[in-house]
């Protein structure tokens, strides 16, 4: 998650990152979204309704990390080169 106290939720203006369990509904909806514009490494933004919808918000081609690696604890860098070194080993 990441909070605000006005619309502008992004973690370089402000926003504070809060972990968020990912849920069953959160994955589907996440590969979902990322299949939709060819996978790679993307990032899903997720907007929870009122009545506790989700919708997709968008599909970034370039994520911002620095935010959630500080929420969850994960070498989000890390794991990204993980994989852009398989996928490079792999062609």
């Amino acid at each position: 998650y990441r909070r605000s106290d006005h619309w502008i939720t992004n973690t370089a203006r402000g926003g504070e990152p809060l972990p968020c369990p990912i849920t069953p509904e959160i994955e589907h909806l996440s590969l979902a979204a990322a299949r939709a514009v060819g996978g790679g490494i993307v990032a899903v933004d997720l907007l929870e309704g009122a009545d506790g919808r989700l919708l997709v918000n968008e599909v970034n081609h370039t994520p911002e990390f620095h935010g959630a690696m500080r929420a969850t604890e994960v070498d989000i860098a890390g794991r990204i080169t993980e994989y852009v070194l398989r996928v490079a080993h792999s062609v």
